[in-house]
């Protein structure tokens, strides 16, 4: 995961439990080291960011959002479908990961929860509420 994936808010793993990113705090260029501020048990904690993971995106974490599973008569080989207005993503049956298009050219693999969280963010100027 670089740095610059990586906006406040975003939810990655640490330790195996999901945090929120708070900020940068430094790049200890000497040490090779990027300190990353995060929420933690309703505290701010730094850590490096090599102590970090991302949080892969499943159906299940899909299934928590306000959006919505559906059908789009375009990509009539998605095996999946999720939709909140007009943003919709695609799962298809050969593929094992989700995948943005907006039909005009632009496409995108989201393979991680903070990626959709920053290509919702990118596309629509609204947070995408993760409740994890």
């Amino acid at each position: 995961m670089k740095i610059q994936e990586l906006r406040i808010g975003n939810k990655v793993s640490f330790k195996d439990t999901v945090v929120e990113i708070a900020g940068v705090s430094g790049i200890a260029y000497s040490f090779g080291a990027i300190d990353v501020t995060i929420f933690r048990g309703g505290k701010t904690e730094m850590h490096d960011l090599k102590t970090l993971s991302p949080i892969p995106l499943t159906e299940e974490i899909l299934s928590e959002f306000t959006m919505k599973w559906g059908t789009d008569p375009q990509e009539p080989n998605a095996l999946m479908v999720f939709k909140n207005g007009e943003f919709e993503i695609l799962k298809f049956e050969d593929e094992d990961h989700f995948f943005y298009s907006n039909g005009r050219g632009f496409h995108a693999d989201i393979i991680y929860l903070h990626q959709l969280q920053n290509l919702y963010f990118d596309l629509t100027g609204e947070e995408l509420e993760v409740k994890l």
